[in-house]
């Protein structure tokens, strides 16, 4: 701004100047927004899976009671077999722990919910750099332009 002699040129700093904050505040939005989405899907698979690994749990829970509880009446019954009813017990607490594992894997959709939410947020960062790149370069060649007469 120093080297502005005319008002010609001093226009054309103050053009500079608001050229470059307007880019930057594009800029800065696109990335809020852009992350914004990507917190918003990630939390979104993320909050289904917690609910259910918790709603797997409370069933693994209840399986192990079920078994305890039919051990326990089978135990106070007379004649009782106890080998039998550990075995069934033992069958039972099996069962449960397979039907837990198995609710509890990770499953390739989430992962391809997030790297999907991933690439979209990263290709919205990508078009705000480089149309920050572009307005900036503009606003570059223009004040040159007016300094260079």
């Amino acid at each position: 701004q120093t080297k502005a002699t005319t008002d010609e040129q001093k226009a054309a700093v103050v053009a500079f100047k608001t050229a470059v904050d307007a880019a930057m505040t594009t800029r800065r939005s696109a990335v809020d927004a852009a992350v914004a989405a990507f917190r918003t899907a990630t939390d979104g698979v993320l909050g289904s899976r917690k609910a259910a690994l918790d709603a797997a749990l409370a069933t693994f829970k209840n399986d192990i009671a079920a078994a305890k509880a039919a051990a326990k009446t089978a135990c106070a019954q007379t004649g009782a077999d106890s080998t039998a009813i550990a075995k069934t017990f033992r069958d039972a607490v099996k069962a449960a722990q397979d039907k837990l594992r198995t609710a509890t894997k990770v499953t390739p959709e989430i992962n391809a919910q997030i790297k999907t939410a991933q690439d979209t947020r990263k290709a919205a960062i990508k078009a705000a750099d480089d149309a920050f790149k572009a307005a900036i370069e503009k606003a570059r060649a223009d004040l040159k332009a007016v300094f260079n007469k």
